[in-house]
């Protein structure tokens, strides 16, 4: 995977604009598997909300066994990418924290953020 993002990332394209890739593995008993979901609607200007979709964030992490430490963390990247969308388009930001395959050792967090 960092392989794949070091020659995308040295192939070019626009300098100032941000760069993405997603790496997807599906395992078929993981998503067979119920997961917690948290959505909110992130308005400009509103501190609030975008307070109410970090704390949203760490306690959908919390709930699926994630430490303090780890739900911290997920607070504060919820809190950057939620900004990052707010501050770069012109509407709303749309949040969406998933926790795939709770309860097994190959959970995992998504947070995604849709501008």
């Amino acid at each position: 995977m960092e392989g794949l993002a070091d020659r995308l990332c040295e192939s070019g394209g626009d300098p100032v604009d941000d760069i993405a890739l997603l790496v997807l593995h599906r395992e078929r008993d993981v998503a067979a598997l119920p997961s917690r979901t948290a959505c909110a609607v992130v308005p400009v200007g509103d501190p609030a909300a975008l307070s109410r979709s970090r704390h949203s964030a760490r306690e959908v992490a919390l709930a699926a066994g994630a430490g303090t430490e780890c739900a911290d963390a997920v607070e504060t990247v919820t809190g950057e990418l939620v900004a990052n969308a707010l501050l770069h388009s012109p509407g709303a930001a749309l949040l969406s924290v998933r926790v795939i395959g709770p309860g097994t050792p190959r959970r995992r967090l998504r947070i995604e953020v849709e501008d």
